[in-house]
């Protein structure tokens, strides 16, 4: 089992990256080129691509491990709920601002929007971290089922590293095809995360859960920083050898681009295993832990309300002082309707019980 500070180093480690959420999207889509190219740009675009999405998959692959065993029904209701949660997510923030003319024709050019009879169903079908989850999740759970678990995870991380490049370019012209096929080998603006080979991160999490439990809680930490520093150096020293058109895409890297940002989620856990450790409980690592748990709604509402906004703050359109004014509107909207919606089941139950 994780022990205590293991437990609260992962949920402030996924918190932190929840909490840069509301501020990388605010500037991604309302921020000037020169300010995204600025200081606060690369701060935000560094959390964002180093320890960001790439976490929040190999997390979900550390609490599969150790979760309760799913069984098959379970396993295809859980898949069905992510993929119903990320195609009503894509109706509401893209194909209601497309129906009622609120996406700027700046952002429909930028993102390469093709405009025609099928351009709200291609909204719709815009694959996303929640399309990607709902991929993941089943193999994952399927994988569980075998035995020799650490041997399988470790080769089908390999194969879908490695895999990845050659089925990027497998395409089809017949749309039934093409639609999910894309989602495991698209780029974007059709998907943002495919499958190969962000199926890795998922993976790479069960099998960090299933050493872990195989670890005695003293070498854990040790082993765990040896093996991110090799990934962190495989990496780098594949990316050397690897085509420049490999790593052009944060969203499809090679081989070497995808083990540097598994070796970097890994350290990254490490430091807020070790914060955990280092400090005592305080307000603000309550309120990582808070909003760590809170994820998906957090998740949800500042996507919804980011876009509903493009047509108030326009698209690439604030300079630096207004960017920041609107990442503090953005993120205490986005924190705080979750804090007062749990507050309202919670006086509701209170109220029922007297």
């Amino acid at each position: 089992m994780l022990s205590t500070n293991e437990s609260k180093g992962l949920a402030l480690a996924r918190g932190f990256i929840v909490l840069i959420m509301p501020a990388v999207h605010t500037t991604l889509l309302y921020s000037t080129p020169e300010v995204k190219q600025g200081v606060l740009g690369f701060f935000l675009g560094f959390l964002a691509e180093q320890p960001g999405a790439q976490l929040f998959m190999f997390l979900m692959g550390v609490f599969i491990a150790y979760g309760r065993k799913k069984s098959f029904t379970q396993t295809i209701q859980r898949t069905i709920y992510l993929l119903a949660a990320g195609y009503l997510l894509n109706f509401i923030r893209l194909v209601l601002p497309y129906w009622w003319g609120w996406l700027p024709e700046e952002f429909l050019a930028g993102n390469k929007v093709v405009i025609d009879d099928f351009t709200g169903l291609h909204l719709l079908l815009t694959g996303d971290i929640l399309q990607l989850a709902a991929i993941a999740y089943p193999v994952c759970q399927l994988l569980l089922r075998v035995k020799q678990k650490i041997f399988v995870f470790s080769f089908t991380i390999l194969l879908t590293v490695l895999l990845s490049p050659l089925l990027w370019k497998v395409e089809s012209n017949h749309l039934l095809l093409q639609l999910p096929l894309r989602l495991f080998n698209g780029v974007p603006p059709a998907t943002f995360f495919p499958a190969f080979p962000w199926l890795c991160y998922p993976l790479a999490g069960v099998l960090a859960g299933l050493a872990w439990q195989k670890c005695l809680q003293f070498a854990r930490n040790k082993a765990w920083l040896i093996s991110s520093a090799l990934v962190v150096i495989t990496g780098i020293m594949l990316r050397l050898f690897e085509p420049s058109e490999w790593n052009n895409n944060f969203y499809r890297l090679g081989i070497g681009g995808t083990f540097f940002h598994l070796g970097v989620v890994m350290l990254w856990i490490a430091l807020f295993v070790w914060l955990a450790t280092k400090f005592e409980d305080n307000i603000f690592f309550r309120f990582l832990r808070w909003i760590s748990v809170h994820i998906t709604s957090i998740y949800f509402i500042q996507w919804i309300l980011i876009m509903w906004l493009l047509p108030v703050f326009g698209y690439e359109q604030l300079p630096l002082n207004e960017t920041l004014c609107t990442i503090l509107l953005t993120s205490m909207i986005s924190f705080l309707l979750p804090a007062l919606y749990n507050e309202l089941i919670r006086s509701r139950k209170l109220h029922s019980n007297e």
